[in-house]
């Protein structure tokens, strides 16, 4: 993937977070996410909880439900209030230093200096061309400040994807009858 820099060596949010999806980083950590959420009990027995209490499942007859209708009342019934618990839980294994955050830090970080190296190269490159003894760097504290910013951004696009996957609806038409709610099976 060829990357648009500007002038000043400046490496865009965009540019980043495309490397970190074409490279397979994003996938690689939103299933690293995606797995943390599944092994969080609270939650877990927290959306039991809520399932089982919910009128669609205690309503009468309900055996006599299909899976998918049963499942499709439940969603209706209490879909907002899981995916606001799973959206919290997702944001505290994100930013959690014990979480993802490192994690994802240090990876954006990575593919942020990727991504500078070669600008670096080319501008030494060519004062060592034009006989200028000491090349022109980019400035540190500005690329930390991109850094961050790139950082920022990225954790902001990676919740978004999770909270997005969560909150898909299997819209393929399909009536089969699922064993557990998505993301739990």
């Amino acid at each position: 993937m060829e990357t648009t820099t500007t002038e000043n060596g400046v490496v865009s949010c965009d540019d980043v977070i495309s490397k970190l999806k074409d490279d397979g980083d994003f996938d690689k950590l939103r299933i690293k996410i995606i797995r943390k959420l599944k092994e969080n009990e609270e939650l877990r027995t927290s959306i039991v909880s809520i399932v089982k209490q919910s009128e669609a499942i205690n309503r009468p007859g309900v055996e006599k439900s299909k899976p998918r209708q049963l499942s499709d009342a439940i969603r209706q019934e209490v879909g907002g209030k899981l995916n606001e618990q799973i959206s919290a839980a997702l944001w505290e294994i994100i930013r959690s230093p014990d979480g993802m955050k490192t994690e994802i830090t240090e990876t954006v970080k990575s593919v942020y200096n990727k991504l500078m190296r070669p600008k670096r190269a080319r501008v030494e490159h060519n004062h060592r061309d034009i006989g200028i003894m000491n090349p022109v760097r980019v400035d540190e504290v500005s690329m930390a400040e991109q850094q961050k910013e790139v950082v920022n951004r990225s954790l902001e696009v990676v919740e978004n994807d999770n909270t997005r996957d969560t909150n898909n609806e299997r819209c393929d038409g399909s009536d089969e009858d699922l064993d557990a709610p998505p993301g739990f099976g």
